[in-house]
């Protein structure tokens, strides 16, 4: 415990700096699930996919509810677990209708511009079988709706909920919700380094959710609330196989497509969250 304290007092003016340890602890746990996952590979498919959904919200609960939060002690001292999650706003659901409207407005919008994309660059194929299909190997199918919560409940516990605390505490609003933004983009290099694949699909990737992590760090903000970022991230996720179904001959049109729908739903995203925040305070 007394390393634990020392470890603390370092990183306790040094937001930025805390900030990339807990996005480096993150991997730590990520590629520790990695390993458990080639331990039970090997297992018949359903028990196989079941048991790993298990592993991975077992890992990650331990990660996020006890060893962030009560032995590392962030985002804030000496905090209990229910002022950790009051810190965090996990807690708070209300105004519930805005907030449900407002994440799922925000995904539509991504969803939307991401199909766009697709039909200008590549052959879009609609295809159901990508979100309602039997699970197969490279196709979660039907199972997006439900491994798509793991990233959804718990990269915005990390992100808008300790990251941003720990940020919004030293910096300004816009500041914090950047660095955020910035910080979230660079967490998913870690698909590269685990899974492989196009490096500069991975850095379209980070680009891509760079400018979501802005739009979700900002919503956290003005609805002081976890719920809406939540649901705005679980929507998308779990759609993206739908939208993002296209085969891409010309990768140089792709690249700019994505780069110009990106910009059209940040702006949007960030004018929609605006809006809606604005009206919730007039109406006060």
């Amino acid at each position: 415990m007394i390393i634990v304290s020392k470890i603390r007092e370092f990183f306790e003016n040094q937001p930025l700096l805390t900030s990339i340890l807990i996005v480096g602890i993150y991997w730590a746990f990520l590629f520790l699930i990695v390993f458990i996952r080639g331990l039970i590979y090997s297992l018949p498919l359903p028990l196989f996919i079941w048991l790993q959904f298990v592993v991975y919200n077992a890992v990650l609960s331990f990660l996020w509810l006890y060893f962030i939060p009560i032995l590392l002690e962030f985002p804030i001292k000496h905090q209990t677990f229910t002022e950790y999650l009051t810190e965090i706003r996990i807690d708070q659901v209300n105004p519930w209708k805005r907030n449900l409207l407002l994440g799922t407005l925000f995904a539509l919008i991504i969803l939307f511009s991401t199909l766009m994309a697709n039909i200008i660059a590549g052959d879009y194929i609609f295809d159901l079988n990508k979100i309602f299909g039997q699970p197969e190997p490279g196709n979660d199918g039907y199972l997006t709706f439900i491994y798509n919560l793991i990233p959804a409940i718990w990269e915005e516990i990390a992100f808008r909920g300790v990251i941003m605390v720990i940020l919004v505490k030293k910096y300004s609003t816009k500041k914090a919700v950047i660095l955020d933004g910035l910080l979230f983009g660079f967490f998913h290099l870690i698909n590269f380094l685990v899974g492989g694949g196009d490096f500069l699909f991975t850095i379209g990737q980070i680009f891509s959710t760079s400018c979501i992590g802005f739009v979700l760090s900002y919503m956290y903000i003005k609805t002081e609330s976890l719920l809406p970022p939540m649901i705005a991230h679980y929507l998308n996720n779990a759609f993206q196989p739908l939208v993002s179904n296209a085969v891409i001959a010309n990768m140089a049109l792709a690249v700019v497509a994505q780069i110009i729908m990106v910009l059209i739903f940040l702006h949007l995203g960030l004018l929609l969250v605006y809006l809606m925040t604005k009206r919730e305070e007039n109406k006060e």
